[in-house]
Formats: C-alpha cells, sequence, structure tokens
C-alpha cells in the first residue's frame, strides 16, 4: 500500500482549548482516509496537548495520525520537524485554531492535480468570539480579488479558482508540494516568544517571495476554505498594535536579507503600507492608526538595531536556510524591559 498523498501539519503550543475542534474538523474530510495523514508537532506544550492528541487517534483508528513532540520553540521548528516527519508528497500547514470545511482538502488535491502548481492557499473567514468593533472596518484592504485584514489573518479572493500571487497564501491555510519546498529553502522564523523576538524573521512570507522570484505557479481555491477563530482579546487596538509591531521586525528581517546587511537600511520614520492608509476615518480611527503606525515602527527599528549590534544575531538572518539547524544562539535572548508592553497579553 502507497504512503498519504498529503500531511497536513499542525504546529500547536498549549493551545489544548482549540486543538480538539481543529483535529476534528480533519477527522471530518471528505477525502478517502488513505490520501492523507496528520502530523500534530508539539512545541514544547505544558498542557494536555498530548493526551488530546492521544485520545484523537484511540477514537480514530483508522485515521494516520501522530504525535511528536519538538522542543525548540516557534513556528519554524515546527514547520520543518513536520516537513522532515512527513510521509506525503504534498505539505498542508494549518494553525491550530482554524476549522476546515468538510470539502477543504479534496479542494486543495484537486489544485495539485495540476503537475505545474506548487502553492495552493484559500479563504480564511472569521469566527469571532463577539462582534467586530467600528473601528476595525477601517484596517480591511480591498483589491480586485475581493478584500484581506492581514493583521487577524483573514482573507477572501472570491467564488472563483484563480492564480494568485504567492503573497495571498498564508500560513493558517498553507499548502506547497513537499519537493518545492526543500528546493525553496523552507520557511524562515515566525511565532517567537518575547525573549526570543531578535530571531523572528518572514515566516511564510519569505518562502512565498522565492516562490514569486522563481515564477512557481500559485492557486487560490475558493473550496479550500477554514474558519479561523478570533477571540475577543483580537479585537481590540491592542493586539493590532501588536501584529504591526511583529510586521515590523518581519519587515526588517527581509530587508537585512534581501541586501546582505544593515549598514544601508535607515530607521524608519513612518511605517509602510498599513491598511487604515487606502479609506477614509473618523478622529478616532485616526487615533488608532496613528497607534498601530508608532508601533511599526518600533518593531522595525528594535530589529534594525539589534541585527546591527549583534553579529551572532546577523549571521542568524542571513544564514541560507534553516532547514536542517532551526536553533538559536540562546545567549541573545531579549530582556523584557526593552519591549513594549502591548507585545504581552
Amino acid at each position: 500500500m502507497s504512503g498519504p498523498r498529503v500531511s497536513v501539519i499542525v504546529p500547536t503550543r498549549n493551545r489544548g482549548g482549540l486543538l480538539p475542534g481543529c483535529l476534528a474538523s480533519f477527522i471530518g474530510q471528505s477525502v478517502p482516509l488513505e490520501q492523507f495523514e496528520i502530523l500534530v508537532i508539539d512545541n514544547a506544550s505544558i498542557d494536555d496537548t498530548s493526551s488530546i492528541v492521544a485520545e484523537f487517534a484511540r477514537r480514530n483508528p483508522s485515521r494516520m495520525i501522530r504525535y511528536l513532540y519538538e522542543p525548540t520553540p516557534g513556528l519554524l521548528s515546527g514547520r520543518h520537524r513536520g516537513a522532515r516527519e512527513a510521509r506525503g508528497e504534498i505539505l498542508s500547514y494549518v494553525d491550530d485554531d482554524i476549522l476546515a470545511d468538510r470539502d477543504w482538502l479534496r479542494c486543495v488535491l484537486e489544485s495539485f492535480d495540476q503537475p505545474d502548481v506548487h502553492l495552493v492557499g484559500g479563504p480564511s473567514i472569521g469566527r469571532f468570539e463577539r462582534s467586530e468593533p467600528s473601528w476595525m472596518r477601517h484596517f480591511y484592504a480591498d483589491v480586485p480579488e475581493g478584500r484581506y485584514l492581514d493583521s487577524l489573518s483573514l482573507i477572501d479572493l472570491g467564488t472563483t479558482v484563480r492564480e494568485v500571487t504567492a503573497y495571498f497564501v498564508w500560513g493558517l491555510n498553507y499548502h506547497i508540494r513537499k519537493a518545492t519546498l526543500f528546493e525553496m529553502g523552507g520557511f524562515h522564523p515566525d511565532s517567537l516568544p518575547s525573549a526570543l523576538l531578535r530571531f523572528r524573521g518572514d515566516g511564510e512570507g519569505g518562502l512565498s517571495y522565492k516562490l514569486m522570484h522563481a515564477g512557481r505557479k500559485t492557486l487560490y481555491h475558493p473550496g479550500a476554505r477554514v474558519e479561523h477563530i478570533v477571540p475577543a482579546a483580537r479585537l481590540e487596538p491592542s493586539y493590532f498594535r501588536k501584529r504591526r509591531f511583529l510586521q515590523g521586525i518581519s519587515d526588517s528581517y527581509s530587508e537585512v536579507r534581501r541586501l546582505g546587511g544593515p549598514a544601508q537600511i535607515p530607521f524608519q520614520q513612518t511605517p509602510q503600507g498599513l491598511e487604515g492608509e487606502r479609506q477614509g476615518r473618523d478622529p478616532e480611527a485616526d487615533r488608532l492608526v496613528g497607534e498601530i503606525q508608532k508601533a511599526y515602527t518600533e518593531g522595525f527599528n528594535f530589529h534594525l538595531h539589534e541585527v546591527r549590534l549583534s553579529k551572532p544575531l546577523l549571521d542568524w538572518v542571513l544564514r541560507p536556510d534553516y532547514l536542517d539547524d532551526w536553533s538559536y544562539p540562546m545567549e541573545l535572548e531579549t530582556d523584557s524591559d526593552r519591549l513594549p508592553d502591548y507585545l504581552y497579553p
């Protein structure tokens, strides 16, 4: 019997309250059992993650469910450990706070039936714990195909299967050929504890950038749909500030890699590309956008300052890839006093 065609990879850390719903949405997929496996990469959780996965495996013996413990913190280690362990030719990366539609995986497989397709994405629709605040409408971005809100990882590009730029495929619903991932050098660092924020990179964005420049075809399939659970705490301005601080770090990382070092990069005075600048705003929205502009600038300048001062950090940023070694120079942990309060829950 041949192995599974798809490996669904779920990096997770201390999300025992959300993981059961996520896993249940995979158990209910409409594709045949033998076509996919589920890999849960436990990123050093201290909750009941391991027992939750064990119970799902016990209750669903016909499904291929594997639990893997990965002690190195950060999304990078979970993603690459999953790639190394996967038996499928297609890697389906998801977050642990999504719920996949019943035909989600069928639509992913349908997309990869085209041999020149290397990356596939689909809609991510918000499942809000409470109603969206009125100010949040100013942070959606409209594009010809639809709209998105990157601070909450929400995207809807319509009802048509279409070729898109790889930018529009995000890590909570990211499907790539395994051979392509290794050929392109894999992911960059992402989603780190606050003490390791100096080592944050541009995540799947860096991989997507390489795919775009290599001319690899990317498809958006409206049926590859997930719901993204959005708790009430993420519907606060402080969360948007946190996301923009982190985006500032990511953009500094991208620039340092692109230019081969930090010397030519000026410190930011105003950030680029904020969603709220695309629409008219009321005074309260203006104030919120100003806070978020400041947070982006703080994040960009924080990272640029750190990489200018530290040769080990610069070496980390300029690594050709992180496929075989995703460990951090731990002596470079960041003092929490040097980070803004809004980064902490």
